[in-house]
């Protein structure tokens, strides 16, 4: 269950760019932000270049340290799921925060 959380956090928030070799110049992670209620806007951010390019084995480390990054993933205080920060209010995720009656 925790391996298909973590493939989803990389699908679906990680982003990598190649240059013509098929070797990874650039890493991106995408940001949530919530200018209104039910309205988040998704913005991708660049978070760190490669020169030279890295190769595929080079990326695994590279999104583990990503995901480790507070900036952009945190844990919930209550389920204990790693979440983007854009989907979570201080230490709590938005889902565990609606099961409390918390509406975004």
């Amino acid at each position: 269950m925790i391996q298909n959380r973590i493939e989803h956090l990389i699908k679906n928030w990680i982003m990598t760019e190649r240059n013509n070799h098929g070797k990874i110049e650039k890493l991106y992670v995408c940001e949530l932000i919530w200018p209104g209620p039910h309205a988040p806007i998704e913005r991708w951010v660049l978070y760190r270049e490669y020169t030279p390019a890295i190769d595929e084995n080079q990326i695994q480390n590279e999104i583990e340290i990503l995901l480790a990054d507070e900036k952009y993933f945190g844990n919930c205080d209550c389920c204990g799921k790693k979440m983007i920060q854009g989907n979570m209010c201080d230490a709590i995720c938005h889902a565990c925060m609606e099961k409390h009656d918390v509406i975004f």
